[in-house]
């Protein structure tokens, strides 16, 4: 019997498509995350995480580590011992200052 054209003769690395699936399929799950983070709903109360903060402001978490090391990040709250939060009109305020600051400088 033939082989169907269009068949590889050479084996699949295995290994390497797994790896290669895996990235693409974190690359869909971070853009996912995206737009499931542009659907929240955004009451002035709602906690959001840190990932969510970050992608909400379009920041590197780089520029985000630096920016609460030297204490000008948004406000954070506690909500356990080993979790904090930021309320969206935490986060709000901080934009809205840091955008008025700009402006007079």
């Amino acid at each position: 019997m033939d082989k169907p054209s269009g068949t590889a003769t050479s084996s699949i690395d295995l290994d390497a498509l797994k790896v290669l699936l895996k990235d693409a399929l974190n690359e869909l799950l971070t853009r996912s995350e995206v737009t499931a983070l542009l659907a929240i709903n955004l009451s002035p109360l709602k906690v959001l995480t840190r990932p969510q903060v970050i992608a909400l402001l379009g920041v590197s978490e780089t520029t985000f580590d630096r920016l609460e090391a030297k204490g000008e990040g948004p406000q954070k709250i506690k909500l356990a011992d080993r979790r904090i939060g930021y309320r969206v009109c935490d986060v709000q305020a901080w934009q809205e200052a840091r955008r008025e600051n700009r402006g007079a400088a």
